[in-house]
This record gives C-alpha cells, sequence and structure tokens, in this order.
C-alpha cells in the first residue's frame, strides 16, 4: 500500500508521470487506496492537499443556497477518506466540519 500512496503522490507532483493512454491512473489509484482503506499511505502533502479540496467542496455547498445535495456529496467524499488527515490541514478540516455541524444543527432548531 506505501508503494500506491508514493505512486499517487508522484502523480500529484508530476503528472506527465503518467503513461497511461488515458491520463486517469492518479484517479484509479486513489479509488484504490479509498477502496483499501489506504489513503493513511499517501504522504501528509498529498493528503492534505486531498482533505483541503474537499473540505472546500464543502464550505462552498455550506455557503450556497439550497446546497443539501452538494453539501451531502461533499461531506461523504471527505468521509471515505477517514480519519487520517495530516497536521498540516487539521485545523482547517475540523474547522469547517464544526462549522457544517454547527450550522446545520442551528438551522434544524430554527425550524422548530
Amino acid at each position: 500500500m506505501k508503494s500506491a500512496g508514493q505512486r499517487y503522490h508522484s502523480y500529484l507532483i508530476d503528472p506527465d508521470s503518467d503513461t497511461s493512454d488515458d491520463k486517469g491512473a492518479k484517479i484509479r489509484v486513489l479509488e484504490t487506496l479509498v477502496k483499501v482503506e489506504g489513503i493513511k499511505f499517501i504522504p501528509d502533502a498529498a493528503r492534505a492537499s486531498l482533505y483541503r479540496h474537499t473540505i472546500k467542496q464543502l464550505a462552498k455547498a455550506k455557503d450556497t443556497s439550497y446546497g443539501w445535495t452538494d453539501e451531502d456529496k461533499a461531506a461523504k467524499a471527505l468521509a471515505q477518506f477517514g480519519p487520517h488527515v495530516p497536521s498540516i490541514a487539521f485545523e482547517d478540516v475540523y474547522q469547517e466540519i464544526l462549522a457544517v455541524w454547527c450550522g446545520n444543527y442551528w438551522g434544524d432548531r430554527m425550524h422548530i
């Protein structure tokens, strides 16, 4: 699994290293790592990028009117990566998770 994590990292750093015909190796490696719960084997810098990208999607959905469907998709995408948030992205990720959770909790209470 470590080699797959390193491979994902190398595709992220140097997209030209993907010699596949469709240039989709990075996505296939990531999908495989998600299926086998191997996200933790991606080096911290690449993993932080992955979590930050996903948390930006969650933030965008949260701040959009009628964004519940998009918020749900982004939350599921984040959840599939598991709890392996590197320390360099920890604060960003968990602040947004709390903002979504608190906003949804209080928003739900406003309908009572």
